[in-house]
Parts: C-alpha cells; sequence; structure tokens
C-alpha cells in the first residue's frame, strides 16, 4: 500500500501541478491579451500625442526666440535710457555750474551798483544838499536880523516869553 499511497499522492502532486500550470497559463493569457489591449490604446495615444508634441516644441522653440527677442529689446531700451539718463545729468550739471556762474557776476554788477549808488547819493548829499542847508541857515539868519533890525526897540514881554517858550 505504500507504493499505491506514493503513487496516488505523486499523481496527485502532478494533478495539482498541472491544474496550476493551467491557470498560470490562464493568468498570463489574460495578461498578453491585457497588454495588447494597453498596447493598442498606448498606440492610439501616441498617435494623438505626436503631432501635439511636435506642435508643443515649436511653440516653445518660438516663445524662447520671442523672449530672446523681448530680452534684447529691453536691454536695448535700457542701454538708450542708461545713455539719456547720462547725457541729462551732464546738461543739468553744466547747467547748474552756468547758472552759479552767472549768478555770482549778477551779484558782483549788483553790489557795483549798489556801491555807486551810494557814493552817487554821498555826493549829491555832500555837493547840493549841505550847501543848501547851510544856505538855507544864513538866510534864516539874515531873516532873523533883518526883521529884529525893523522891528526896531526892544520886545514885549509877551513876545519875549513866546520866544523864550519856544526854545524851551
Amino acid at each position: 500500500m505504500n507504493s499505491n499511497l506514493l503513487l496516488y499522492v505523486m499523481t496527485g502532486a502532478v494533478v495539482v501541478s498541472t491544474i496550476a500550470i493551467l491557470m498560470q497559463f490562464l493568468l498570463m493569457y489574460q495578461l498578453v491579451r491585457a497588454v495588447k489591449g494597453m498596447d493598442t490604446k498606448l498606440q492610439e495615444l501616441v498617435g494623438r500625442v505626436d503631432p501635439l508634441l511636435d506642435k508643443a516644441m515649436v511653440t516653445l522653440d518660438e516663445g524662447r526666440k520671442q523672449i530672446a527677442d523681448v530680452a534684447a529689446q529691453a536691454s536695448e531700451v535700457l542701454e538708450m535710457g542708461r545713455k539719456q539718463l547720462t547725457t541729462i545729468d551732464f546738461v543739468l550739471s553744466d547747467v547748474s555750474a552756468r547758472s552759479k556762474q552767472q549768478l555770482d557776476r549778477a551779484e558782483l554788477v549788483l553790489d557795483d551798483a549798489m556801491a555807486r549808488f551810494q557814493e552817487t547819493v554821498a555826493l549829491l548829499h555832500g555837493g547840493f544838499v549841505k550847501p543848501i542847508r547851510e544856505i538855507n541857515g544864513l538866510v534864516a539868519g539874515f531873516r532873523a536880523g533883518l526883521s529884529q533890525f525893523l522891528r526896531g526897540g526892544r520886545p514885549t514881554v509877551a513876545q519875549a516869553t513866546q520866544d523864550d517858550e519856544m526854545f524851551i
């Protein structure tokens, strides 16, 4: 019975391994079918994506070129702006220096004119006004003397008091 039992066990093992191999075969067959289905769908997807990918690459290249052009133009604009700012700075510095020189000159001219005006006023005062005042004083004195002389006699008390009050 040992040999029959061993035969049964071995037959059972062969049957179980055959069933396992058949099941593996069926699973592999299903797996191959699923992979083929995925391959067809993947091929369809690649067929649709390839033109889009080509267009995307062309668009990306154009975008890169446009960005490079814009960057170059921006660089040129910035360079021109820098040059213009340098020119403006130079012009403003020059205008500022010239304005300062002109203001200094105007101040010198104004100081000279004021000095001459003061000299002229001093000359007029010394040359005309002072002699006129002196002459006016002499005339007033002469008039007072003449009126005193022509009045004759002594002044009255009221007149003398009035004259004294004027001096006080």
